[in-house]
């Protein structure tokens, strides 16, 4: 399901008045399992001890304009790559951890600084993206924080 923009600061604004409150146990456990399996699913290593992901494989709708495709998730850093369309928009977003950004390809706006290939930021915790987008299209390898790692915070 598909949110406006209007919608969607609304329901930031309702969100940053809510306290954060970490999930019942048993809902913490069963996030983490499936986060577990999830990696468990993922690629693994063929008999040269590699991982191919070729190009077109494994991209996943992100936002309007926008889709992910993970690389790897070890449990602890999540590597994936991120390609915007022409006047893609991704909503703000706080880094609970340390969030590595290389463009690729395009023009990447983060903050309203422009981005280029071989352009490289580095976004430590507790800072904020308040506006990442693309004028013109872009590819953008990210590393980050394994969500499975989110989860082992919350639930120690």
């Amino acid at each position: 399901m598909m949110i406006n923009d209007a919608e969607r600061e609304a329901l930031q604004s309702m969100l940053l008045d809510v306290a954060p409150e970490p999930p019942a146990p048993d809902v913490a456990a069963r996030i983490m399992r499936r986060v577990l399996k999830r990696v468990a699913d993922g690629p693994h290593p063929d008999a040269r001890g590699m991982i191919d992901i070729r190009r077109a494989d494994g991209w996943q709708p992100l936002a309007d304009k926008a889709e992910m495709k993970i690389l790897h998730d070890d449990g602890v850093t999540v590597t994936w790559l991120v390609r915007l369309e022409s006047g893609a928009v991704l909503a703000g977003h706080d880094h609970a951890g340390t969030e590595e950004c290389l463009v690729l390809e395009g023009d990447f706006w983060l903050n309203d600084v422009r981005y280029g290939p071989g352009d490289y930021q580095i976004a430590f915790a507790g800072t904020r993206h308040d506006s990442a987008r693309s004028d013109n299209g872009c590819l953008v390898f990210v590393r980050s924080p394994s969500a499975c790692a989110s989860v082992a915070a919350v639930h120690s």
